[in-house]
């Protein structure tokens, strides 16, 4: 009997819609945050952003810091504040991010709620 017998038949199980969206959502309220910090400054380089994780000191400050430089053109600077909530993000925290921002830098939540 070779190894591959032995395994146990395993099942896929194809999922979308709602179904998926809840999956994925659960899959990234299971990790810790730091790693969801550096999952999502992951998602930036994929989209073309030079982007780094800031020091992880759970101070609520910004996580990530992105530039991007579309076809040579200019560097736009992003600064991100990254959020595992289910309820929603209140003016006190978008107020405190704009707070971070240099005049020429943008910024952006990017959260797991509404």
């Amino acid at each position: 009997m070779t190894l591959l017998g032995q395994l146990p038949e395993t099942k896929t199980k194809i999922i979308t819609g709602k179904e998926l969206g809840s999956a994925v959502s659960d899959m990234l309220f299971n990790i810790p945050p730091e790693d969801f910090e550096h999952f999502v400054t992951h998602l930036l380089s994929i989209i073309g952003f030079e982007a780094a994780t800031t020091q992880y000191i759970g101070d609520k400050g910004v996580d990530v810091i992105g530039t991007l430089n579309p076809e040579g053109l200019t560097n736009i600077t992003l600064k991100a504040q990254v959020r595992r909530v289910k309820g929603s993000i209140g003016i006190k925290e978008i107020l405190m991010l704009r707070g971070t921002l240099a005049p020429d830098e943008h910024g952006v939540f990017i959260a797991t709620s509404d």
